[in-house]
């Protein structure tokens, strides 16, 4: 008796490590999506938000994932965007902070508009849950595709002057109000950033919006899109001493103006002088 006690003891231990082991889980790879959409990302952020840094590191990944279908603004208005003491630069701009007010309301900093989508489940159209940003921009993703859209340009390195031609392409027909922005940004840009009670003195900021090239809610575009009809708009400009045009891009977008509907259709971004 006392040896069948003993076995059912070892068979009921070995039962118990067998159900315990641990069963690996694989993970598979990221897969960068076949999508010919490109998703904007308006950053609204600022130097003395301290949870900031936070937010450009999930925009940073989110470009690093997604290369090729997202382009990004950064956006200091006027929220927790006053230079600090140590500062050598203020980022904000009659643009940025008309763009900001266009784009309230959003509960705090580091928010995103993510192709100005309204996502189930949030208050507002800014999401101020950056660790949700990545997940945005993949459904954005895997939304119809309804219009192309390419920046011809060309850049004088001697006048500074940037020439720009935007030429949009619907691929379905449609009928409302369209409005187009034209950003500027700038990258690579060493200044102090709040930092959760401290203070980062060689901070990088990127993609901060230095002008807007059509007013800060977009030019008027059109009322009828019609599949398959370019619609283009022209521009001039000349680019201030203070920029560093290397670092500097030119974003675009088409954007539905239809009452609280502003979302996307489509963006694009390229280099000043590549």
């Amino acid at each position: 008796m006392r040896y069948f006690f003993q076995s059912a003891l070892i068979f009921l231990f070995l039962a118990t490590m067998a159900s315990c082991t641990e069963v690996g889980v694989e993970i598979p790879a990221f897969e960068e999506p076949d999508s010919k959409r490109v998703v904007l990302l308006e950053d609204l952020t600022g130097v003395q938000c301290p949870n900031c840094p936070k937010g450009a590191a999930a925009l940073e990944d989110i470009l690093g994932k997604f290369p090729n279908n997202v382009v990004a603004v950064g956006v200091h208005g006027n929220f927790l965007t006053k230079p600090l003491p140590e500062s050598k630069y203020d980022f904000r701009n009659p643009k940025s902070i008309a763009l900001e007010e266009y784009l309230k309301p959003f509960l705090g900093k580091p928010s995103a508009h993510i192709n100005r989508t309204y996502f189930e489940g949030e208050l507002y159209t800014a999401v101020d849950a950056p660790e949700l940003w990545q997940s945005y921009v993949e459904k954005e993703l895997k939304a119809p595709h309804v219009m192309d859209l390419v920046i011809e340009k060309s850049y004088n390195a001697s006048t500074r002057q940037l020439s720009l031609t935007v030429k949009a392409t619907p691929l379905i027909n449609e009928t409302g109000n369209y409005k187009m922005s034209i950003y500027l940004t700038e990258s690579d840009i060493v200044d102090p950033q709040e930092n959760q009670g401290t203070i980062i003195e060689d901070y990088k900021h990127n993609h901060v919006l230095r002008d807007m090239l059509t007013t800060a809610t977009g030019d008027e575009l059109a009322t009828v899109l019609e599949k398959g009809k370019i619609v283009s708009k022209s521009f001039i400009y000349t680019i201030p001493e203070a920029f560093k045009v290397a670092n500097m891009e030119v974003v675009a977008m088409v954007a539905r103006a239809n009452g609280s509907d502003k979302s996307v259709m489509q963006a694009a971004g390229t280099k000043v002088t590549n």
